[in-house]
Order: structure tokens, then C-alpha cells, then sequence
């Protein structure tokens, strides 16, 4: 048994392991770069094997310190050099295992007391009206065909007579919406320009939103706000907010002669009731505008692989079992992004799914009391950006008032705020935050 030990512990070995460490981090870094960090994670660096090769190396450093007995006189800085990094693995192991990290938004003004979590969690609640089952799973997925992205979950619910499961069916990133034509599709779409002077599809069926307005196309069930339908060979308008609307060509001849468009030139559409929706007609409702500018047809607006990593929507499907009853459904959100979430019924029960960021409750709160931004001069580009908050812990009948800038962070209670990014109207801040006193620490005293 000494002698295997010996020998599994031997420079040979360790020297061995090194070279596999050293390979491992090579296949991460060309992993991450031609899919994404989430996949080097995955295959890597939160792989078991991975975790036990980290281990060997922390332990074959502890023998060889206990074979050459390196605590003596004259081998002290040798000791210091192997012990620092045990050190520097523990204290990796514990920011592995007990840390976790996150994000705060906060509008000026307003105290925020929760972060949203950095890594993506798969949350479910069920309910019948009187009981509910509430459950989440952390968890990292890649689109890389080595990944296992599989999982399950079985359950009985109170007084429910069928089990109940939800299984994993695909994962998928960098999603955008992209208008298929083709003479086998059915459907018809109409395309919709937004004040933005972008153009966006609405598919029969389906619904696009005006910012926080719904405009929804022969859907069923459709949510309050603009409903279009499709009557014979006409496109009709129903609206339950006002909608007022002028012909562009009477706007353009307008302006051409130097004038501003008079508020007594525009029509009203009249509430609940249907209208022609006519083309080429600047439609304007509560702070939003848009041109039915042309009907597409045989078209649907298909989720698409775009080609830029930075762009499009991520989306776990799972399917939910209920006895002989099933229903698949599509989840949108993925790592560092504010789940939407997907509520429908199911045998008699309440389903309400969401994969993404989680909320993770703080022990105290922070309040934003100012943000300011500066740019550099003639351009829209940010060349500095802070924010003045204030700790408010009830708990500890404490507070405190500091600013946050680049390389100027706050710590509190293990907890630390980097000032990361800013609302895109510039009344809010976002903190990256981080609690990993312990293994910041540990690792700290390593080096």
C-alpha cells in the first residue's frame, strides 16, 4: 500500500497531471471561444473530472511536502511555495462551492433589498387553489454536442391522482425573430414599422408589443390593447386604447411646404370597433408610432440562429406530463437575464415556469440617491459613469453613504458592489455584486 501511494503521488505522476491541467485549460479556452463561456464551464471547468484532477494536484503537493519533509530549516521557502498553492485550491474550492454572484438594479430614488443571480435557474410553481409545490434547479447548459443539457424532474402532487414530470427537450441560443417565405407556410404576416424606422413581422396567430402595448394578429385569447384581424381579402384594426392616425402622404406634402402637421388633421379610431387597417398611414398611440406599411403572404416569423453571438434570445423547452395528458413549453430567458415567465393550466392545475436569473435576498438594502454619466465631447460614447448609494441595514440599525465608480468598489457584510452598467435612460444604476468573503480570502492569504 506505501509503495502505491508512493507511486501514485510520485513527481512522475504529478508532473503527468500537470501536462493534463494544462491541456484541459487549452481545450477550455478554444471551447469558450468558438461557443461560449457557459460551454467551457460545462465541459471544463465545473466537469467532475475536472474537480478531481484540481484535487490530485492539491494533494500530491501535500506529500511531496511531507516526503522531502520541506518544513525544516533551509527548505522553508520551498514549503511556503508549495503550501501557498494548497492555499490558493482551497480557497478556489470554497468561491467554487459557497459563493455567488449577481447583479443590482436600481432606479434613482429607490431602495432595492435583492440582486438577480448571475447563472440561470429553472423555477416552477404548481397549484391547485388551495395547496402549491414550489421548486428551483441551478443550472448551466451550452449548446455544445458533448453537453449533457438533460434533465428531469418526478413528483407527486397533494391530492393530485396522476404524477407528474417535466423533462428537458432543447436548449437554444442566440435566437432572433426571422420572417420565412415560403409557398408551403399558410399563414400571412403583416409588416409593422415602429417609430424606430424598423421593420417588424406580425404572423396570424401571434402578437408583436409596441413597447408595453400588445398588438395581436387573428390570436385567440388575446392580450388587452390592439387586435387585428383578417377578414375575406381585408385587414381590419380593433383598438381598446385611442389611436389616432393621419395619411402619409399628407404629412410628407405638409412638411414639404414647410409646416407642422395640425393636431385637427388626425382621425381618431373609434374604441372596440372594427376599422380598415390601411397602409401607408402613421398610426400613433399613447408615446409609440407605427406604419402598416405591407401584407406578406405565405410568411411566419420563425426563431432563427443569428450568426452574431452578442445578438437574440435564449430558450429552454421542457415538456410537463400529467398522467396521459403533456404539454411542451418554451421558456425565454438563459444566464444574467430577467426571466419571462410562462403560466397555463394543465389537469386542474396552475402551472407558473421561468428560466433565468433568480432573485436572491439581501440582508439589507441599497438605495440610489444620484447617478451621473459623462461623455466624451462630441460623441454619445460614455467616458465615465458613477453612482452616489446609501447602505440601509434595519437589522443592524446601520447606514452609510458612498460613491461607486470604476475601480472604486464597496464591500459591506461580505458582500461587494462594482459599479458595471446604467439604464438606457440614465435614471438607474446597475452593481455587479459578489459574496465570496471566505474564498476571496483564502485565495488572498495564497498569494
Amino acid at each position: 500500500m506505501e509503495k502505491f501511494i508512493r507511486s501514485f503521488f510520485s513527481m512522475k505522476m504529478m508532473a503527468l497531471a500537470m501536462v493534463i491541467f494544462f491541456i484541459a485549460i487549452a481545450k477550455a479556452t478554444f471551447i469558450e471561444s468558438a461557443y461560449d463561456t457557459d460551454s467551457a464551464k460545462v465541459l471544463v471547468y465545473n466537469a467532475v473530472w475536472f474537480e478531481i484532477l484540481l484535487a490530485y494536484l492539491g494533494m500530491s503537493l501535500i506529500a511531496n511536502m511531507l516526503r522531502y519533509r520541506m518544513w525544516e530549516k533551509g527548505k522553508i521557502a520551498m514549503f511556503l511555495f508549495h503550501m501557498s498553492f494548497v492555499v490558493i485550491l482551497i480557497g478556489a474550492g470554497v468561491t467554487r462551492y459557497y459563493s455567488y454572484e449577481g447583479i443590482m438594479l436600481i432606479r434613482e430614488g429607490k431602495t432595492v433589498d435583492f440582486l438577480y443571480s448571475s447563472n440561470a435557474s429553472f423555477w416552477y410553481r404548481l397549484n391547485d387553489g388551495d395547496l402549491q409545490y414550489t421548486a428551483h434547479e441551478d443550472m448551466i447548459m451550452s449548446e455544445h454536442p458533448n453537453a449533457n443539457n438533460h434533465f428531469e424532474h418526478n413528483f407527486d402532487f397533494p391530492k393530485h391522482k396522476t404524477p407528474i414530470s417535466i423533462e428537458y427537450l432543447d436548449y437554444q441560443k442566440n435566437m432572433v425573430d426571422s420572417l420565412v417565405v415560403n409557398d408551403s407556410i399558410m399563414t400571412t404576416s403583416l409588416e409593422i414599422v415602429t417609430g424606430g424606422m424598423t421593420s417588424s413581422y406580425l404572423t396570424e396567430g401571434d402578437f408583436l408589443m409596441l413597447d408595453d402595448i400588445a398588438m395581436s394578429f387573428d390570436k385567440e385569447n388575446a392580450m388587452p390593447g390592439i387586435e387585428v384581424f383578417r377578414k375575406a381579402n381585408k385587414i381590419l384594426i380593433k383598438t381598446q386604447l385611442p389611436i389616432r392616425y393621419l395619411p402619409m402622404a399628407q404629412m410628407t406634402e405638409a412638411r414639404k411646404n414647410g409646416f407642422e402637421v395640425a393636431d385637427s388633421s388626425y382621425k381618431t379610431i373609434p374604441l372596440d370597433t372594427m376599422v380598415p387597417f390601411q397602409t401607408t398611414t402613421l398610426y400613433q398611440v399613447a408615446d409609440q408610432q407605427f406604419v402598416f406599411k405591407s401584407i406578406v403572404k405565405n410568411s411566419a416569423t420563425l426563431k432563427l440562429k443569428s450568426t452574431n453571438k452578442e445578438q437574440g434570445a435564449t430558450f429552454l423547452t421542457v415538456e410537463v406530463k400529467d398522467g396521459e395528458l403533456s404539454k411542451i413549453v418554451q421558456l425565454q430567458g438563459g444566464q444574467g437575464m430577467i426571466p419571462t415567465h410562462a403560466v397555463f393550466e394543465l389537469n386542474g392545475l396552475v402551472y407558473d415556469m421561468e428560466f433565468g436569473s433568480r432573485k436572491i435576498d439581501l440582508p439589507f438594502g441599497i438605495k440610489c440617491l444620484d447617478f451621473r454619466l459623462e461623455r466624451y465631447p462630441g460623441v454619445d460614447m460614455a467616458s465615465s459613469f458613477e453612482s452616489d448609494v446609501s447602505i440601509i441595514d434595519e437589522e443592524l440599525n446601520y447606514t452609510r453613504d458612498q460613491r461607486i465608480f470604476m475601480n472604486n468598489v464597496m464591500d459591506y457584510r461580505g458582500y461587494r458592489f462594482f459599479q458595471s452598467a446604467y439604464d438606457p435612460d440614465e435614471g438607474g444604476t446597475h452593481l455587479s455584486v459578489n459574496h465570496d468573503w471566505w474564498g476571496t480570502s483564502i485565495t488572498s492569504s495564497g498569494y
